[in-house]
């Protein structure tokens, strides 16, 4: 007991410490080692077995049932026929018996889009509507009255005229030969005039804004005129002519053309 406390040998006391120490730390691991061996063993011998599968029974085979025949007939029947399949009866689906909600709203919405656009047609005929406004005073209209300078002795020539709108508010215009005229004079001989040619000046309406023209032309023939536009013979000759425009309650416009 005294060398287990007391240790003797020739080398130093600690060293034979440090070994005793080693030695019995490599026999706790050994003996913790063993001990954790023969744990496993026993619980994986006693663990607890699973259940077996229970065996599998088959489902009930489903025999269909035998279709009736004469002989399945109650003794009491009127009748020996087979009683039809029940699978041969169709069975009636409801679209064959009630109207398709479907075609319903589709009509009833074609009648809404047809209205609407009824509507719709209604209010931009409304919008669309002009204004009447009324007849041009005369004093406020402004003719003009242009053409060739120089005609060639019995030939056409085409004059351009027009009345300027020079009130403040918008009026409607209209040139008919009862209510202008175009005369060619010469010093007091009357050569041509539209009161004899109403053909040569057709009705023209016009709705004037401020300051906006009405626009028309009449063509002469380069002949005297007569009733019903009838030509004389007597033919003008070369020398000066005016032509003079006409409008109901507006002044008189002049343009000089000379026959050469």
């Amino acid at each position: 007991m005294s060398s287990v406390l007391h240790p003797v040998g020739p080398e130093p006391r600690e060293r034979y410490w440090v070994r005793r120490l080693a030695v019995l730390v490599a026999a706790v691991v050994a003996i913790g080692i063993v001990i954790a061996l023969v744990g496993n063993a026993m619980s994986a011998g006693s663990a607890v077995q699973a259940e077996p599968v229970p065996p599998t029974i088959p489902p009930p085979a489903v025999t269909a049932p035998p279709s009736p025949t004469a002989s399945a007939v109650p003794s009491g029947s009127t009748t020996g026929s087979p009683a039809p399949a029940a699978s041969s009866v169709a069975p009636t689906t409801a679209s064959t018996t009630s109207p398709s909600p479907t075609s319903s709203s589709t009509a009833s919405e074609k009648k809404s889009t047809a209205s609407t656009k009824s509507t719709a047609k209604d209010k931009k005929d409304k919008s669309t509507k002009q204004p009447v406004y009324a007849a041009c005073d005369g004093s406020d209209l402004r003719p003009t009255l242009t053409g060739d300078r120089t005609v060639k002795v019995g030939k056409k020539t085409t004059f351009s005229l027009s009345l300027i709108n020079g009130g403040k508010k918008t009026c409607t215009a209209t040139v008919k030969p009862s209510s202008a005229t175009l005369t060619i004079v010469s010093g007091g001989d009357r050569i041509w005039s539209t009161k004899d040619c109403p053909a040569a000046l057709p009705t023209t309406k016009r709705t004037l804004l401020p300051e906006h023209a009405l626009t028309w032309k009449v063509t002469w023939s380069g002949e005297r005129s007569g009733d019903d536009c009838s030509t004389s013979k007597v033919k003008p000759k070369k020398g000066y002519y005016w032509a003079i425009a006409n409008f109901d309650g507006a002044d008189d416009v002049r343009f000089r053309v000379i026959l050469g």
